[in-house]
């Protein structure tokens, strides 16, 4: 939806817009320099004005993979800050509870398209609206919340500076090499934890809109309900060495399905 575009403000806006750039950069630049003094400041062998082509792939490959780590996780710690000042809004927001069908089930997630367009060659087809079941009832157990997807792939977990030994820089034209890798590196680590929040943010919002659009088309008659069964069994001996007394099993004997358009109830 596009009111939860990072370059808007609004009530999704205000809990995810990003940090600025350069402060966020500025502020792991220092932060590195304490984490890994001994490497950037402290330089061993005489210093080089031009790095060979070999130690730039050796000092690539640590700044990169240490940069990253530092940027996700810095970002993912920033979000995740974020999220738990506005639990209370986003339990508002993606409240699943009302939506659970008996005690249990979750509905199905159908999606809508609109004024969808399929060409041939000879033929064009154009639909008002397309709508399609993406995911079945299901049963779920405790009914999730939003912290169940926008957490998904954060990772706030403390960085610290490896030991490089030869896979460190080397003299002032190394450590300024270092000090770049690891900067732009540390961008694209930040970049990917935005990346992963703002997906799984689209796909909760897919999700809790889907479920709440079954229930639309369902009270016009447009979809059937999944039907439930149970059976209970007093006493069911599942092996040599247990039994479970009062044993019940659910199942959804039936899913949803769109009705026949005859079936379908205006809307007054």
């Amino acid at each position: 939806m596009s009111t939860f575009k990072r370059s808007q403000c609004g009530l999704a806006i205000v809990l995810f817009c990003s940090f600025p750039a350069a402060a966020l950069a500025q502020s792991f630049i220092t932060s590195a320099t304490d984490q890994i003094k001994s490497i950037l400041s402290l330089g061993s062998g005489n210093s080089t004005d031009k790095v060979s082509y070999v130690r730039e792939q050796i000092l690539k490959e640590s700044a990169v993979a240490l940069g990253a780590r530092a940027g996700l996780s810095d970002r993912s710690r920033e979000l995740m800050a974020l999220l738990d000042s506005r639990a209370q809004a986003l339990d508002t927001r993606y409240n699943f509870n009302p939506l659970v069908i008996g005690s249990s089930v979750l509905p199905p997630v159908i999606s809508e398209s609109k004024d969808v367009v399929a060409l041939e060659a000879a033929a064009m087809r154009v639909a008002g609206a397309v709508f399609k079941i993406d995911e079945p009832a299901r049963f779920a157990m405790p009914t999730p919340t939003w912290r169940d997807w926008l957490y998904v792939g954060l990772d706030a977990g403390a960085v610290t500076a490896p030991v490089l030994g030869a896979n460190g820089p080397v003299g002032s034209a190394e450590q300024e090499l270092w000090k770049r890798l690891v900067t732009q590196s540390y961008e694209q680590g930040k970049s990917q934890a935005q990346d992963v929040f703002d997906s799984n943010l689209a796909l909760l919002e897919r999700v809790h809109g889907g479920m709440q659009r079954y229930y639309d088309l369902w009270r016009r008659g447009m979809v059937s309900a999944p039907i439930i069964a149970s059976n209970t069994d007093l006493v069911v001996r599942e092996d040599a060495n247990t039994i479970a007394v009062g044993n019940t099993l659910y199942r959804i004997t039936a899913p949803t399905d769109f009705r026949d358009h005859q079936q379908w109830i205006p809307l007054e």
